[in-house]
């Protein structure tokens, strides 16, 4: 259904207020009363256009993710595979994130307290079928789900061990990792793997990130 121009408004003003006081109130910390309280409006209101508080995390990922790509669609002027296209909006992504204290706390208490699929399911599976018909890789689609959930696995509990137990040397080092292990996972030719993580260091390197948030 077609929403009017009031209800756009009346869903993107929740939306900021809850990014806002995600930022700097973390997210347990902040309740759906307080978001309606700021954003003026009713738990009614806000429950029909985001049923839960962990759906308006999902719909704040899904937007920082999609600006992500538009901005990488705006700059690289060249085709590349989906596999080359995630590393660098991945390493865009984490980048973001972690070079943010606050964005950092944010992320890593949803987390803990979400199923890692909250944040990135949606965003992400859609993808995996392209990564192996593009590449041409023998992996059928029940191994496809595996290597799916082993991914999610990778991420959350790499990201908990640069939290809590510096396992590595910075978010780059994360990254890096987490992408080299996805390249195995996939049996993706480790030189084509290599240059798809060395041209997203050198995307974000290059390019000025800073209009790009996840939160405010």
């Amino acid at each position: 259904m077609k929403r009017s121009h009031k209800g756009i408004v009346t869903e993107q003003k929740i939306l900021q207020t809850a990014k806002e006081l995600f930022y700097n109130k973390g997210f347990s910390d902040t309740t759906v009363k307080e978001i309606c309280n700021q954003s003026d409006v009713k738990l009614g209101t806000f429950t029909y256009y985001f049923s839960t508080k962990e759906a308006l995390i999902s719909d704040i990922y899904a937007e920082y993710v999609m600006k992500i790509y538009a901005y990488i669609d705006n700059v690289r002027n060249r085709k590349m595979t989906s596999l080359e296209k995630n590393t660098i909006a991945s390493f865009v992504y984490y980048k973001i994130i972690f070079d943010d204290d606050n964005c950092k706390k944010f992320h890593y208490d949803v987390i803990t307290k979400l199923s890692i699929f909250t944040v990135l399911g949606k965003n992400l599976r859609r993808f995996y079928p392209n990564f192996v018909r593009e590449l041409n890789l023998d992996i059928d689609e029940k191994e496809i789900t595996r290597i799916f959930s082993a991914d999610f696995g990778i991420r959350r509990e790499f990201i908990l061990e640069f939290v809590e137990n510096d396992l590595f040397d910075s978010s780059l080092d994360l990254t890096i990792t987490i992408y080299t292990m996805m390249g195995r996972l996939l049996k993706v030719d480790e030189k084509i793997m290599k240059g798809y993580i060395e041209r997203a260091i050198e995307f974000i390197e290059k390019n000025d990130l800073s209009h790009i948030k996840l939160l405010v």
